[in-house]
């Protein structure tokens, strides 16, 4: 029952790969409507966070 982080998923390839990607989407439309600079810079900041949380290599 908790909301997800993010998302991880594995390269789709011919062959065997061990490649992955990892996914952390975040928007805040009250900030973006009042900055949409600010908006976007929080947006990643919120994202970046959430691919640490996960695990990802900072």
């Amino acid at each position: 029952m908790t909301p997800e982080e993010g998302m991880a998923a594995k390269i789709p390839t011919a062959g065997e790969t061990d490649d992955a990607t990892r996914d952390g989407l975040r928007f805040i439309p009250g900030i973006s409507k009042w900055s949409p600079f600010h908006g976007a810079a929080w947006a990643v900041t919120e994202s970046l966070s959430r691919l640490c949380a996960m695990g990802a290599n900072p």
